[in-house]
């Protein structure tokens, strides 16, 4: 709360005190349920310094920039950067983001990305990202950490010099400094499971089923890889811990708001996300060919977001890559191959996603609707990890 009082009503240039307060407005409900549900326990700053200590270390250490963007009172952005070794400094020039026009982009964006057509509306994405004035100069691997209330900006819409950042360079949000720190101090493991979920019930459609035959067809990416699949219409059982859960599925959203709601099959299956989320907890990442399963959407009674990714995150998982808009289908065939290759021999996680989509890029004329969709919430460092529960 004080933090919160504080850069709302105080434009100040020190860069120790701004990633203090944005860090305190990024969503801490996460780490608090993680601990809850995990008896571990959760970073709990004892000074104003640690954030950004903390910030540096975890920039440095990995070879990333981390940004910080939050809101004063007036709602102007501030944007904070720590650049691997010891820089950290206020950006002051050279960005934009106009946070009324970000609100209205809201009641429309991004899930009507999930319709562009390039004849009718080609400059649709640059349009309605520089109506929000999005725009940064990053040309380095970055994550961004962002206060609640812009928890659901689009990082692979972000403006740079050189065209959508997402389509430039690897670029992931993660929830706090905190949660970072957490999860990179972790011990607990996956139990090296790669595991698969597209139910094949096709009474009302076939296009999950068209999905599941490709990725099982032999030699196909599912037996190259060694992934355990599963095309049962009802919910997953013994996916918990898993080190790669992939997931197809119809994402469900409320007509009005479009907040994510449902998940649900081509056959009688639908369940509330939650229970869906519940299924996966403790993963170490999850693939989410599911529409709109990326959006974030204000919590209506707590200082949070609700969506099915950050769900996901609540339960533990370490990473969930998805989109925040619908997504179309026959692209993932190709996409999911590209990705496996980069991960299972070692590369990031978002320099596999990186890799995935800039080939899909090539493969579907550079629409962004597609080579743009995949995105990362959670910790984009992570890599592949076969050692098992007990070993």
């Amino acid at each position: 709360f004080y933090a919160s009082v504080f850069l709302r009503r105080n434009v100040s240039s020190n860069a120790r005190d701004n990633i203090f307060a944005i860090e305190m407005l990024a969503d801490h409900s996460i780490s608090i349920n993680n601990s809850l549900r995990n008896s571990a326990p959760t970073l709990r700053y004892e000074n104003i310094d640690e954030p950004m200590i903390l910030a540096q270390e975890y920039a440095t250490r990995n070879n990333v920039n981390v940004f910080l963007l939050g809101l004063n009172d007036d709602k102007k952005a501030i944007l904070v950067c720590c650049e691997p070794g010891c820089s950290v400094r206020v950006i002051t020039t050279g960005w934009s983001f106009n946070y009324q026009n970000f609100v209205t982009w809201k009641e429309l964006y991004p899930y009507e990305y999930g319709f562009y057509d390039v004849r009718n509306n080609p400059n649709l994405f640059y349009d309605t990202i520089n109506f929000i004035e999005l725009e940064f100069e990053i040309n380095t691997t970055s994550v961004f950490i962002f206060d609640v209330m812009l928890q659901s900006i689009v990082t692979n819409l972000i403006i740079n010099d050189l065209g959508f950042l997402g389509a430039k360079i690897p670029v992931y949000s993660s929830p706090s400094i905190a949660w970072l720190q957490n999860i990179e101090h972790s011990s607990n493991l996956t139990n090296g499971n790669l595991v698969s979920w597209i139910s094949t019930a096709d009474s009302e459609g076939y296009t999950l089923k068209t999905m599941a035959d490709t990725f099982t067809q032999e030699m196909g990416v599912f037996e190259k890889w060694g992934v355990i699949h599963s095309g049962e219409n009802y919910l997953p059982e013994g996916f918990e811990r898993s080190e790669l859960v992939i997931v197809a599925a119809h994402g469900g959203v409320t007509e009005n708001l479009r907040q994510f709601r449902s998940i649900s099959d081509e056959g009688n299956l639908r369940v509330n996300y939650s229970s869906f989320a519940n299924k996966l907890s403790q993963c170490g990442v999850v693939i989410l060919f599911v529409c709109n399963s990326a959006r974030f959407d204000h919590h209506p009674d707590a200082v949070t977001t609700v969506g099915l990714t950050k769900q996901l995150i609540d339960e533990g998982c370490e990473a969930v890559v998805s989109s925040p808009w619908p997504l179309d289908a026959i692209m993932t065939l190709k996409w999911l191959p590209f990705f496996m290759d980069k991960w299972m021999n070692g590369d990031t996680l978002s320099e596999s996603v990186f890799y995935a989509n800039s080939e899909i890029a090539k493969a579907y004329s550079y629409d962004s609707s597609n080579c743009l969709a995949l995105t990362i919430f959670g910790n984009g460092n992570r890599r592949y990890q076969n050692s098992k529960l007990g070993a």
